[in-house]
């Protein structure tokens, strides 16, 4: 509830507009017009302690930690600025914010999904190995139904959903890349308020973020790592 009103368009509130230019000057310390991926995870972190107090903003933050990197690496290949484009292929830009606020706020709610199924958000587990067992499935899908995904309503063959999650390998399991592709592209298949926004972009969540994430790493120290533990 923090980020909502942060990624509404214009259109739909103009008050999110004002306080999307008030935090981009604050998440923008060097006023240079981009933000790099250690800046966007501290502001997050900020906001979620300044909601809910040091111990529960940081456990927040910390269970939810890979939506963010989820959310960055969609949004920082959406502007196409003449001059700005060119140097921040791993930042992102202003008008690039909102739709980063947006993508943070449905990849939330993808990961809570997946982990109210398995029972677990972080624990000891990197990103792109956080694995979904068909017994877990077969267990929690119903919990997640109220989700707001189409492709969590009205499942009646739980099973066949399971396996059109992971058509790239035979395993037993999903990971979390593939739950979140699956779900990003249902939407997209039904033209939802969510589908609009991740039209042209689920492809990127297909090509797991998370491990994508880790390359920024140079860059940033032990963020990326951290935050696929």
């Amino acid at each position: 509830d923090c980020f909502v009103l942060l990624g509404e368009s214009n259109q739909m509130h103009n008050n999110g507009k004002i306080l999307r230019l008030r935090e981009w000057n604050r998440i923008d310390k060097n006023a240079n017009g981009l933000v790099s991926l250690a800046e966007a995870d501290l502001w997050i972190k900020e906001i979620l302690v300044e909601k809910h107090e040091i111990e529960r903003g940081v456990e927040i933050w910390r269970k939810f930690r890979s939506s963010t990197i989820i959310a960055f690496n969609i949004a920082k290949s959406l502007a196409s600025t003449v001059g700005v484009r060119c140097l921040s292929d791993d930042y992102i830009s202003r008008t690039e914010f909102r739709l980063f606020i947006a993508y943070l706020c449905i990849s939330a709610e993808m990961l809570d999904a997946f982990a109210l199924i398995t029972e677990s958000y972080s624990g000891h587990v990197s990103g792109d190995d956080r694995r979904m067992s068909l017994d877990k499935w077969m267990e929690g899908y119903k919990i997640v139904s109220g989700h707001g995904f189409v492709a969590l309503n009205n499942i009646s063959d739980p099973r066949a959903v399971f396996s059109a999650m992971k058509p790239e390998h035979n395993s037993d399991s999903i990971l979390l890349q593939e739950w979140c592709s699956y779900l990003a592209q249902k939407e997209v298949e039904s033209k939802s308020e969510r589908g609009k926004l991740l039209e042209k972009k689920h492809k990127i969540v297909n090509s797991s973020p998370l491990k994508k994430a880790e390359s920024i790493s140079s860059n940033n120290g032990s963020l990326c790592s951290a935050a696929l533990q």
